[in-house]
């Protein structure tokens, strides 16, 4: 892979990240916090955003490691599948191979007669 698209892959990659801690940020946000009257938050707002966060994160990570466990095995079938193909191409070229060879051949007794005017 090119350095190119890596480096898009990478950005990709951020931006999904960001994305993922955006919306659990405004998911927490709103569900534990109703209180503006102070710039701090109180223990309940406090406990319910560690709770809620470490749901969201929690609940990601276990379905990354699914996602790359299942992205795993596809790949792996895949590639299954490229291998016997490439078998069955190869194994179709040797066949191939040989029959231009016996058709390729010419008999060593030419016992033809000439013809007769």
């Amino acid at each position: 892979m090119s350095l190119i698209k890596q480096g898009i892959n990478d950005v990709s990659n951020l931006k999904d990240i960001l994305l993922t801690y955006n919306k659990i940020t405004e998911e927490c946000f709103s569900r534990c916090t109703s209180n503006f009257n102070s710039r701090e938050l109180t223990d309940l707002e406090k406990s319910c955003v560690d709770g809620c966060c470490f749901k969201h994160v929690n609940s990601n990570q276990r379905m990354m490691v699914s996602f790359m466990q299942i992205q795993s095995n596809k790949q792996k079938q895949m590639m299954e599948e490229v291998e016997k193909q490439q078998g069955n191409i190869k194994q179709q070229t040797n066949n191939d191979s040989l029959i231009d060879q016996s058709h390729d051949k010419v008999p060593s007794n030419n016992t033809t007669k000439p013809d007769a005017e």
